[in-house]
């Protein structure tokens, strides 16, 4: 099977990823076309989680101490630094959080302790109106959750509305913890870059594999094709090419970003990857060859790419 990543080696990227894969387990699972990798066994855990590890016979599993978001960043940072700076890269930044159980780390953890987070307009939705599978869905707030998630014992006895009024500030409040991880951790990314010399070069994509119920509905998850969940953030930086705060209103499918990336990295040509048309013209640019860096970051739900081009040359680079 091509990859975006194969691609992009063969012409001239360094390739790497980190953080969340969950693409199965075993050697026959293991990431290929990369420089390097290490990657979480299935959705991997918040605190001290075991990485797989690049090796000759497939992977090496090894327990790291520390918080998940913190550790592929570091994984991350230390990459980047290593590469050679004459060669553009691909870098694939997958965060494991925001996943459920939501478990922050230390730094975060007392956000929005005396804090009430406003309410959804449809939290307390009864379902009366809607079709009968979303009645069914176990994805309430409250009902359906557990103390994992909640990390405190729930009375089930509560009349339904007043428990999901109560676990909703739970449940929120320890989501935008970790996401809080998120944005600290991807500001230390964007902060390299800049460091480095490699912002204005560099494509960042910024996106998700699916939107989240955050309370919509009276619901966490993402298991309907609702509005809430249906709708991804794909936010791009390039400085070179995208005015700072404009906005494209074409929609975009998940597949073509694979077929941009390898476009635009190999002057685009992006062969037979699936949504090639979309890298001949992604929203961002005309059509004339622009070579810049790409850089992607992900996290559990939402997920970026970095590309990146030495300066002196033509040829973008990419982190994922």
């Amino acid at each position: 099977m091509t990859t975006f990543p194969g691609l992009l080696r063969e012409s001239g990227y360094q390739t790497a990823v980190f953080g969340k894969w969950h693409l199965g387990m075993g050697p026959d699972h293991c990431p290929r076309d990369f420089d390097d990798w290490a990657v979480l066994p299935g959705q991997g855990l918040y605190h001290n989680p075991d990485f797989i590890f690049k090796n000759d016979d497939g992977g090496e599993t090894r327990t790291v101490t520390g918080y998940v978001t913190d550790l592929i960043t570091d994984f991350s940072l230390d990459w980047l630094k290593q590469r050679d700076p004459d060669k553009p890269f691909c870098l694939l930044y997958h965060h494991k959080a925001p996943h459920r159980s939501w478990e922050p780390d230390e730094k975060h953890a007392h956000m929005y302790l005396n804090e009430v987070i406003p309410e959804p307009e449809t939290l307390y939705d009864d379902y009366s109106e809607r079709a009968a599978a979303a009645k069914a869905a176990t994805m309430r707030i409250g009902l359906d959750m557990n103390t994992q998630d909640i990390k405190r014992a729930i009375n089930k006895k509560l009349p339904e509305m007043e428990l999901r009024k109560w676990a909703y500030q739970h449940y929120i409040k320890d989501y935008l913890r970790v996401v809080a991880s998120i944005d600290d951790n991807v500001g230390r990314v964007l902060d390299y870059l800049d460091e480095a010399g490699l912002s204005e070069n560099t494509i960042v994509v910024y996106t998700s594999d699916q939107g989240f119920f955050l309370g919509d509905h009276g619901w966490y998850d993402k298991r309907f094709m609702y509005e809430e969940s249906l709708r991804m953030p794909f936010v791009v930086r390039y400085p070179r090419e995208i005015q700072a705060g404009s906005v494209s209103e074409d929609i975009v499918h998940q597949c073509r970003l694979c077929a941009a990336v390898s476009g635009i990295g190999r002057r685009g040509h992006s062969g037979s990857v699936p949504g090639a048309e979309f890298s001949q013209s992604p929203p961002w640019r005309g059509n004339r060859w622009i070579g810049p860096r790409l850089c992607t970051i992900a996290t559990g739900c939402t997920q970026p790419i970095i590309t990146s081009q030495p300066t002196t040359g033509s040829e973008p680079s990419a982190i994922s």
